[in-house]
């Protein structure tokens, strides 16, 4: 209860600032970082298997505590190997526009979105309270515009809840494959800025269809949310971040992957 009071007298705190400039900053950013980290089986050179864990940290490391802070993310876009592809069909979908889901807490997200979920994280915030952390839960999203959109559901231990919207599209840069556009919303008025923001996806399976007929049918592949080839043996990954001042940022981590042997071709 402390901690919310303390929130509310900063967000009115925030108010009233005059932010004076970068050399007056509190909270002053240093350069973003990107931390990824990969788990698959064997996967072959040109047809896509399972990815068992897709881990993305996307990390500002803030120096100083306090009021202003100068300058937070308005979007990021991480940009994945063209060997990653995803895939929601039969993957139940949640709305981010229904009900209370805007500030619902995480059990509550849980509950109305639990069969859409597709991954969990955390994240830390830096600015007028410190320590403030979140809960991050992944939820498979609607098709707003056509496109496979994922919901990144944030429930603070301030009490407060705020969910990021990303949108899965082709890479608008050469060398990757799909990129991750999400737009960051000012955070109370400006009085956090998100220093922290990982989100890991496991190997999630999707809905597959019943036989309609008695008769036996040949085997369908298995389909998961996040699949991958190995033609590199290595995967190159990248995040891109603009922010309130009109400046932008880049940062890159690339993970190794293993090839199946290809099979020797009969005489």
């Amino acid at each position: 209860m402390r901690k919310r009071i303390y929130l509310i007298g900063a967000v009115a705190a925030v108010s009233s600032l005059a932010f004076a400039g970068v050399a007056q900053a509190a909270i002053t950013y240093n350069p973003q970082q990107l931390e990824v980290k990969t788990s698959a089986g064997k996967l072959d050179k040109k047809k896509a298997g399972p990815v068992n864990s897709l881990f993305v940290d996307v990390i500002t490391p803030y120096t100083g505590s306090g009021l202003p802070i100068d300058k937070r993310a308005t979007n990021t876009k991480v940009y994945f190997p063209k060997d990653y592809s995803f895939s929601t069909k039969g993957l139940s979908q949640c709305d981010p526009n229904a009900a209370g889901f805007n500030t619902s807490t995480t059990e509550a997200a849980k509950a109305a979105c639990g069969a859409s979920q597709v991954g969990s994280g955390s994240a830390a915030l830096v600015g007028a309270v410190a320590g403030v952390t979140a809960v991050v839960t992944a939820f498979n999203g609607t098709q707003p515009e056509g496109r496979d959109t994922i919901l990144l559901h944030s429930r603070t231990t301030a009490g407060t809840t705020t969910v990021l919207i990303g949108t899965l599209k082709p890479s608008n840069i050469g060398g990757f494959g799909k990129m991750l556009d999400v737009p960051v919303p000012l955070l109370l008025g400006g009085a956090f800025a998100i220093s922290d923001f990982n989100t890991t996806i496991p190997k999630v399976q999707l809905p597959g269809k019943a036989a309609s007929s008695a008769k036996k049918k040949k085997k369908k592949a298995k389909k998961y949310y996040v699949m991958a080839k190995c033609s590199k043996k290595k995967w190159t990954f990248r995040a891109d971040s603009t922010y309130d001042d009109s400046s932008t940022s880049t940062a890159s981590d690339q993970t190794t992957c293993k090839q199946k042997k290809a099979k020797k071709k009969k005489k």
